[in-house]
């Protein structure tokens, strides 16, 4: 009797050091945050780059999940269910559990946010309507402060840089707003681009309009009144993000991977890698010497660009089964 009662004490034991030995337990960071298509929205451990782990997610009735940002301890999140499109806010302060705080609905597509750290607010393009803007000084009420719709062309990707917003406009390529009042924002500037802008980005003087087919604009922007273009970058493929630190640009190119640029010089700027990714590269974040790469169907992949001229194969981490499209990543 006392050995099949202690062969039952120790089977227990040996199935609960198991599921504690197979419990997720998330690292020091840092994290992936990916807006995952039909997937929603998933968090990966990234503390060791060379193996990334799924960590925590939230799919429930999500259609499409198409970009993500993060603050401090929230997640925003742009994308749509059937015929409604919304913000949804998460707290990810435990990167296991990430719950759903606050949403809200809008009219149009929303592709993209800009986060304003400084004055707490999110601007969000939503094609063919227009730009809204938020407070998010409390996450889990965002409010309205400003719904913009006398735009033509389709809003896709916007950067503000102090009183100015940038919009990628789809076929009407760049516009320029004054947004110094938000109750009176003016239109300051249109640019026509060939093809059909998806992704802006200002640092100093420059801004780096990414277009589907026609590849990079590079702007001088000293004036926003009257931008300028003084490059352009263009091989053949198609196009859709781009992250832009220091001297580098990252430009992710679809089925065509991911192409390194040196900008040092804005209206010289010269390829100096390339790496054809398994998937298409959809958007890309850069943290030290690690670049993540939003791979499409192919999940996340992480590529060791200390020396940017020959960028490396680290590791990948891709669903298993019916996998989505990951589309847009940020790491934080």
């Amino acid at each position: 009797m006392q050995k099949i009662m202690f062969i039952k004490i120790f089977s227990v034991l040996i199935v609960v050091t198991l599921i504690h030995c197979h419990k997720k337990e998330a690292g020091p960071g840092p994290y992936a945050y990916v807006a995952y298509s039909d997937l929603g929205f998933r968090i990966f451990d990234l503390s060791e780059p060379s193996s990334p782990e799924e960590l925590g997610f939230f799919d429930d009735n999500l259609y499409w999940a198409y970009h993500v940002k993060v603050k401090d301890n929230f997640a925003y999140l742009v994308g749509g269910t059937g015929w409604t499109r919304y913000l949804q806010v998460f707290d990810v302060s435990d990167p296991l559990q990430p719950k759903k705080i606050g949403e809200k609905t809008m009219s149009g597509v929303a592709q993209s946010i800009f986060i304003d750290d400084i004055n707490s607010r999110i601007y969000i393009p939503t094609g063919s309507y227009g730009l809204y803007v938020f407070d998010i000084s409390n996450p889990s009420n965002p409010t309205t402060i400003k719904d913009y719709a006398q735009l033509s062309g389709t809003k896709v990707d916007v950067f503000v840089s102090g009183n100015y917003a940038y919009i990628a406009d789809g076929e009407s390529g760049l516009v320029v707003l004054d947004i110094s009042n938000l109750d009176s924002i003016r239109i300051l500037a249109h640019l026509s681009i060939p093809g059909f802008s998806r992704a802006i980005r200002i640092m100093g003087n420059y801004g780096y309009l990414m277009t589907d087919y026609s590849g990079l604009k590079i702007l001088d922007v000293q004036n926003p009144q009257s931008p300028l273009q003084v490059a352009e970058f263009a091989p053949r493929g198609w196009f859709y993000g781009l992250f832009v630190e220091g001297d580098y640009l990252y430009l992710c190119a679809g089925d065509s991977g991911v192409y390194i640029l040196d900008i040092s010089a804005p209206q010289n700027p010269e390829l100096v890698g390339r790496f054809d990714t398994p998937g298409a590269a959809y958007d890309a974040y850069k943290m030290g010497n690690f670049l993540y790469v939003a791979d499409g169907y192919q999940g996340i992949l992480v590529l060791d660009v200390s020396n940017p001229r020959r960028p490396k194969y680290v590791a990948s981490k891709r669903l298993p089964g019916y996998h989505g499209s990951a589309v847009s990543i940020q790491i934080h």
